[in-house]
């Protein structure tokens, strides 16, 4: 949990210097901010309509070899 919540904050730090960053080149703030949350909105546009092979097989199978190697162990 803790290292998740590093990371998120990572994250978090970054995505508003990078729109720091846009709004700097661009001429206003407000844009720069407007492109990474257009950018995010596809990210997780992508990651929403991929959600069967991104998430629910992986862990699917990890619960799955979990329970065998639970049987494979008794």
């Amino acid at each position: 949990m803790v290292v998740a919540g590093i990371v998120l904050l990572f994250i978090i730090f970054v995505s508003i210097a990078l729109s720091i960053l846009i709004g700097i080149w661009l001429g206003t703030m407000w844009l720069g901010f407007l492109i990474m949350a257009g950018i995010y909105m596809l990210l997780g546009l992508v990651v929403w309509t991929a959600r069967g092979k991104i998430i629910r097989l992986p862990v699917m199978n990890s619960i799955i070899q979990q329970l065998f190697k639970h049987d494979e162990e008794d």
